[in-house]
């Protein structure tokens, strides 16, 4: 039985849902505004900021406090697997 969840399975699956976001917004996901300013954050804590300053700004969440929260563990998590070695293979994929 072949490696369902491997690399090559996971580049597939992220180009599909790159096309559907795009199809979906119109607009390709390296080019959405907030991605282009995510792209210049150089820290968690930049980051971080960014998408509160995102979050106070849009009047569709009425939990700030929770949500807030929910990104920071988020980054964070996202930040530490960023430096694990076996997934390697997959931050450019990211980037």
């Amino acid at each position: 039985m072949g490696d369902h969840y491997g690399p090559t399975r996971f580049r597939a699956l992220f180009a599909s849902t790159l096309q559907a976001y795009t199809k979906s917004t119109g607009i390709p996901l390296a080019e959405h505004p907030l991605t282009l300013q995510l792209q210049n954050c150089r820290s968690v804590e930049s980051i971080t900021a960014l998408l509160q300053d995102q979050i106070r700004t849009s009047s569709d969440f009425g939990e700030n406090d929770r949500l807030e929260g929910s990104i920071k563990s988020a980054i964070s998590i996202l930040s530490t697997i960023s430096t694990t070695a076996p997934l390697d293979w997959a931050i450019g994929l990211v980037r």
